[in-house]
């Protein structure tokens, strides 16, 4: 008797709609097509264009990229998803000290989850602890206060001369 191999699909079997799709129904519906027009143009269901912009808020997005448009597509969909209105100060020394006091409570969070990890996990994440180290230290005003030695684990894991020359590698580094 033959095996079948089953993929798992959404609704009973169904195939998705491939990402580029969705992302070009979005695209129409930014440039103010109504749901059924889009529908047509893609061949697809207008019910599914309407699923699609009602769970990932295509209105909330739209709205908050025209008010924002210097903000990345990254921010405008997770601001969306929230479903909170985007409140933000008018002056622009509120707008700041609003900055200041979200990124220096992300600072501290970030230490944090630094603190809780393994030495593997730091090695692993070497670069995007440094960098967001750096915007860290910046935000709670220590960049007076650098580090005596950073030392970037996985550049000098990967040196070559480590393995017959140590000490080559953290005089290149205190450089």
């Amino acid at each position: 008797m033959e095996q079948r191999t089953f993929v798992e699909r959404p609704l009973g079997g169904i195939p998705a709609h491939p990402k580029a799709t969705r992302q070009r129904a979005f695209a129409l519906y930014k440039e103010g097509k109504p749901c059924t027009d889009i529908a047509y143009e893609l061949r697809i269901s207008a019910g599914t264009v309407r699923v699609w912009a009602s769970r990932e808020r295509w209105k909330q997005q739209v709205k908050i990229g025209r008010a924002n448009p210097q903000m990345d597509t990254e921010t405008i969909t997770a601001l969306a998803k929230r479903g909170e209105p985007l409140d933000l100060p008018e002056e622009l020394t509120e707008q700041q000290a609003l900055y200041q006091g979200n990124m220096s409570k992300a600072a501290v969070v970030l230490s944090g989850r630094v603190a809780e990890m393994d030495g593997d996990e730091i090695v692993q994440k070497a670069d995007k602890i440094a960098k967001a180290d750096i915007v860290a230290r910046k935000a709670l005003k220590l960049e007076t206060e650098k580090p005596s030695a950073l030392i970037n684990i996985a550049i000098l894991s990967k040196h070559p001369n480590m393995t017959h020359h140590p000490g080559v590698a953290l005089k290149h580094c205190r450089q």
